[in-house]
């Protein structure tokens, strides 16, 4: 029988032994023996075998509603990642969905286990692997927690758009109906400050195909901001910066129903091409700087995206 064979039966015995210990409610030393077993697992460089030692632990604690617990071992498996660099495969990102999942409501240890989680998925890609967040997207949206659910689905990819349009729908459920070109509108411009124009295109040919309220119209819209949409995408794709200040213009009347509208032409014109535009008086309309009505049902200012996931709701933040 192979040393690693051997190692990986004596981690099991031990799994088993502390799991035992948590099945009979013998919470606090099956605690204490999680950490002390898991600092003498990386004392002698076993790190694989500690995390799945934290990843066992962990999800165990939550499904017996120990969330103290559970949330301690969870963010201290991230933390191991973080500290041993270790890369993303398909059975760690298989572990810490299940853990995420495990979490049976909001709580503050979630939202730690959340942020810990993107800090250490950011070391490998830019924003976090978007199956994390199509994940977070998915909970936040049981709960009814839209603000947050949006954030996250800012990151998807191109096939986690049906859930992003499923997002948006519920979000129009529970507005006024004359909020619905507003919401794409939004979405529109914060995908395409974010350089995701190929997002901005797909989410609304999504949306306004499947709105109840949309579905039956086409080009050219009823809706002046849903024109105003159609064209901004074309404007980007041309890279026409002083077609992008026209539309601004053109439809000041309708942006000016949100001013957070005309902090985000901003940014788009600051990202691609580089400009800072002499006009953004035009968006003081009569809100002036009370901030932007799709900004607070969505939570979170122009400038603000990817910064704090999650940071319509809490203080944390990822960096």
């Amino acid at each position: 029988m192979s040393r690693r064979r051997q190692t990986v039966q004596g981690v099991d015995r031990m799994i088993a032994k502390l799991s035992k210990k948590v099945e009979q409610g013998d919470f606090y030393d099956a605690f204490l023996m999680y950490n002390s077993v898991y600092n003498r697992l990386i004392n002698e460089r076993k790190y694989e075998d500690g995390a799945a030692l934290l990843a066992s632990g962990s999800k165990l604690f939550l499904q017996y509603g120990e969330v103290v617990n559970g949330g301690e071992l969870a963010t201290s498996l991230i933390t191991h990642l973080i500290t041993y660099r270790i890369p993303p495969s398909d059975s760690i990102d298989t572990m810490l969905l299940n853990i995420l999942r495990a979490f049976k409501c909001d709580s503050s240890h979630r939202q730690k286990f959340i942020v810990k989680l993107f800090k250490w998925s950011k070391l490998f890609s830019e924003h976090g692997h978007p199956t994390f967040h199509e994940a977070c997207a998915n909970i936040y949206l049981t709960e009814a927690n839209y603000a947050l659910s949006n954030a996250h689905c800012m990151y998807l990819d191109f096939d986690g758009l049906r859930l992003y349009n499923s997002v948006l729908m519920k979000i129009s459920n529970v507005s006024y109906p004359s909020e619905v070109a507003l919401i794409i509108t939004w979405v529109v411009l914060k995908f395409i400050s974010i350089h995701r124009l190929e997002h901005a295109r797909r989410i609304f040919a999504r949306y306004t195909q499947h709105h109840p309220k949309l579905k039956d119209c086409s080009f050219p819209y009823p809706e002046p901001l849903l024109n105003f949409c159609h064209f901004i995408i074309l404007s980007v794709e041309w890279k026409k910066p002083q077609l992008v200040k026209t539309l601004r213009s053109s439809y000041n009347k309708a942006l000016q129903r949100d001013p957070v509208f005309f902090e985000l032409l901003e940014r788009i014109l600051l990202v691609y091409f580089n400009e800072h535009s002499q006009s953004s008086n035009l968006g003081a309309g009569p809100f002036g700087g009370l901030g932007g009505l799709m900004d607070s049902l969505f939570g979170g200012r122009a400038e603000t995206v990817d910064e704090n996931i999650p940071s319509a709701a809490t203080d944390l933040d990822l960096d």
